[in-house]
């Protein structure tokens, strides 16, 4: 949903349907090299196009799809893809803004000291 926001906004605020978001990924698909530390990372594209006469989840059902598709490239080098294009040397990115949802633990535990969603008194305020 957060991507499909990002989506929305940078179409309205660019005028443009066609939106093309950066998804930064890991470049080590399965689930074993996901679990080692490493700085390994990939930026890719992700086509987007906002229309105004869909629904935002049909919007989030397109992002649903597209980052399947995506993550099946994410070994695919930013800068490979710019060579392929023949883009280099250019001064135009391949993307627009990058969103970068990270997922993590919420209960973490730092040497004994617990901690779960709930447990800030800000954090359970209203946006």
């Amino acid at each position: 949903m957060l991507i499909a926001a990002q989506a929305l906004y940078t179409s309205r605020a660019t005028g443009r349907r066609e939106v093309v978001l950066g998804l930064p990924m890991t470049g080590r698909p399965g689930s074993v090299p996901l679990r080692v530390p490493g700085l390994v990372m990939n930026v890719l594209p992700l086509r987007l196009t906002v229309r105004p006469d869909r629904t935002f989840a049909e919007l989030v059902g397109q992002v649903v799809r597209g980052v399947r598709e995506v993550r099946r490239h994410q070994r695919y080098r930013y800068e490979d893809t710019r060579r392929d294009l023949r883009l280099l040397g250019e001064g135009r990115g391949l993307v627009g803004p990058l969103v970068n949802v990270v997922p993590f633990d919420y209960a973490l535990d730092f040497a004994g000291a617990r901690s779960a969603p709930g447990t800030c008194p800000r954090a359970r305020s209203r946006i």
